[in-house]
């Protein structure tokens, strides 16, 4: 409920000030299909997809899913931490994968899967922080690789030209902007092996402790988590015109 708008949309009816997005953009975020229609009509680059309905069966699912190809990641519509993401590599993966993601939720969508870098961005406002590139040695980043696996690194060094670092950085804004995030916001990004970069989605609500991201990247530009805190109530009190 604290990612997903609802606690939110409570604050806002009540009056009261909170740092980081807004109720509208904490549900947009949250479905990852309502986020990639918004990133579409935004020119944010996004993958294909196809949005899941409950009482779709495979046989539908199969038809829909053709033209995007194999091998596909299926993920449940509104979840996080990769729970519920599975792949299919062909044909006969794919009942197994949608009933994986319809454990966590009765829509999923489903989207080619790239193989390629993973990078995350920090955005505080329309600025963003240094990005971090996310090395694991399984194919997708699983729920294990972000919080189990001591093989999983993040890299603020890396190689990489200006020409795709000012693309995945711009692309970052780009996306927060079009679901309108507000003070601290996280956003998930691939280049594939043929350079094309896709915006995997925003996260509204990102982790908040020490070996969390957005505050590693924070910390990374000069703002410890004092700082930051600090920053973002500041922020909040006079964009809600609270002396």
């Amino acid at each position: 409920a604290g990612e997903d708008g609802r606690v939110q949309q409570e604050l806002e009816s009540l009056g009261i000030p909170f740092t980081g997005s807004g109720s509208q953009a904490c549900r947009l975020a949250m479905s990852k299909s309502a986020a990639k229609e918004q990133f579409c009509e935004c020119e944010v680059p996004t993958l294909p997809f196809a949005s899941i309905g409950p009482d779709e069966t495979v046989e539908d699912v199969a038809k829909r899913v053709a033209a995007l190809g194999f091998p596909l990641i299926v993920k449940p519509d509104s979840q996080g931490s990769s729970i519920g993401v599975a792949v299919a590599q062909s044909p006969a993966d794919l009942a197994g994968s949608v009933a994986e993601a319809r454990r966590y939720d009765d829509r999923c969508i489903v989207e080619p899967l790239v193989a390629g870098r993973e990078f995350t961005v920090a955005v505080l406002d329309d600025r963003a922080l240094p990005m971090i590139e996310i090395i694991t040695p399984e194919r997708i980043f699983s729920y294990e690789a972000k919080y189990q696996s001591s093989l999983t690194e993040y890299r603020f060094k890396f190689k990489l030209s200006p020409a795709s670092r000012a693309k995945i950085l711009h692309a970052a804004v780009a996306a927060a902007k079009a679901l309108g995030t507000s003070g601290l916001a996280r956003v998930d990004l691939m280049l594939s092996h043929d350079a094309r970069l896709w915006v995997l989605e925003v996260n509204t609500v990102p982790g908040m402790s020490a070996r969390s991201l957005a505050p590693q990247a924070a910390a990374r530009a000069g703002l410890d988590m004092a700082a930051l805190c600090d920053l973002l109530v500041r922020n909040c009190l006079a964009t809600s015109g609270v002396s």
